[in-house]
């Protein structure tokens, strides 16, 4: 283990929907096989982010008097960064820290580190296939490790054990390593990390018949089992992923709204709709009518659909 590169556990917790909104930070450093240094910052958004929705608030507990007097992201920036700046960095469900890292750093015109990253998600799925859940709380229980969900710090610890349970079961950290499929972030980049989801950004179009089921056996307590789900707007995750998160779930995929839809997910509006004054999307208009006639579909947010698949 000695020679391996650093490695370093990342976990954001935000206050609303704009995922630079961050108001926690973590990390939790893996040396010689086990967790090291550890630490935790309380934020205070910038005051273009600032506000708390209730329904975050219900997950992480952070209100605006919990960081009244905390610093600004960019206050702790080159604390945090020393974590980050060429070492490999894992998060589970890597694309919503690193959406929230690129947001953050572009809200206050801060150059980008240089890192690798990977997804401890994609890596549980690939070393434990039976597996009802991949969410970071079962993946945990399953490696008997208890610890405080939406606690950034023990979040990234939580994510460390993951990937030490993964080299425990691989027999090897770089073999880890390789499998999580690893990107790269430049620095004087601010839009680098776009390219996470910039193939499948405004106006993606997803084969639904290719999307699999990737696990052998289905969390039936789940919602979103045997439901039909549809996808409209743009989410923090490409939306590919996110099908194949509801596909895991035993959930059935629609293009569009019809009477049996169970769930519309939604996501931001495409930029382009807005600049047209077109706030409301085609598929959210039709649930409205479908609703209104007496159809039990359920249209819910981002926000509401990680909690669904348990992120």
């Amino acid at each position: 283990m000695n020679t391996t590169p650093k490695i370093t556990a990342l976990d954001f917790e935000t206050a609303n929907y704009f995922r630079g909104s961050i108001c926690a930070a973590g990390v939790a450093v893996i040396e010689d096989g086990r967790i090291g240094a550890t630490k935790r910052w309380l934020i205070k958004p910038g005051n273009k982010c600032s506000a708390f929705i209730p329904e975050f608030i219900k997950i992480h507990s952070i209100t605006p008097d919990t960081v009244k007097n905390a610093p600004s992201f960019v206050e702790i920036f080159p604390e945090l960064r020393q974590y980050l700046e060429g070492a490999v960095v894992i998060a589970h469900n890597s694309s919503f820290d690193m959406t929230a890292l690129r947001d953050v750093l572009t809200l206050y015109s801060v150059e980008f580190p240089e890192f690798q990253y990977g997804c401890t998600l994609k890596l549980s799925k690939k070393v434990w296939k039976n597996m009802a859940g991949y969410s970071l709380d079962k993946v945990c229980s399953a490696l008997n490790h208890s610890f405080n969900h939406h606690d950034a710090l023990e979040d990234a610890v939580a994510c460390a054990q993951i990937f030490l349970g993964a080299v425990k079961e691989l027999g090897d950290v770089r073999k880890a390593l390789h499998i999580m499929d690893m990107n790269k972030i430049f620095p004087g980049q601010p839009h680098a990390m776009g390219r996470i989801y910039a193939a499948n950004g405004f106006g993606e179009r997803v084969d639904i018949r290719s999307i699999k089921p990737g696990v052998e056996k289905f969390d039936e307590t789940n919602p979103l089992f045997g439901k039909k789900v549809v996808f409209t707007g743009t989410l923090s995750m490409p939306r590919q992923e996110a099908m194949q998160e509801a596909v895991d779930l035993g959930a059935r995929l629609g293009n569009s709204v019809t009477r049996d839809t169970d769930f519309l997910v939604t996501g931001e509006r495409d930029a382009r709709f807005m600049a047209k004054g077109i706030i409301e999307s085609a598929k959210t208009k039709k649930a409205g009518e479908y609703a209104a006639g007496g159809s039990a579909i359920k249209v819910i947010n981002e926000a509401q659909f990680m909690a669904l698949i348990g992120r």
